[in-house]
Parts: C-alpha cells; sequence; structure tokens
C-alpha cells in the first residue's frame, strides 16, 4: 500500500499513468529466465532499515 501513496504522490501531479502493476521479485526473475537474460549485479535500495525494500536495478546481459 505504501509504494501505491508514494507512486501516486511522485507521479499523478505530472500526468503520469498509474497502473498500479507492480511485479516482485520472483517475477522478474522468471521474467529474465524466459527472455534468456542474466543478473550481472544487482542492487537493492532501502530508506532505512526497517523500510523493505522497493527499489531494485539489475544489470542484465544476455545469455
Amino acid at each position: 500500500m505504501g509504494l501505491k501513496i508514494m507512486d501516486y504522490i511522485g507521479n499523478a501531479p505530472y500526468g503520469i499513468r498509474l497502473p498500479y502493476n507492480y511485479l516482485n521479485d520472483a517475477a522478474w526473475r522468471a521474467m529474465f529466465q524466459t527472455l534468456d537474460l542474466r543478473i550481472i549485479h544487482e542492487a537493492k535500495f532501502r530508506y532505512n532499515l526497517i523500510d523493505p525494500c522497493k527499489h531494485v536495478l539489475f544489470k542484465l546481459v544476455v545469455s
């Protein structure tokens, strides 16, 4: 729920469409595997120690 609120606050004022269709970690990895992509680096960002990780960057290469 928190991610939806932050998405709305950060994007709605600029007219950005908000489908609220977020993938979890397992779904991203399954998609990469389906597309024959391999993760060579992953960086997770958290605002603080109790905040769940909501931002992840992947560096990918074609397998």
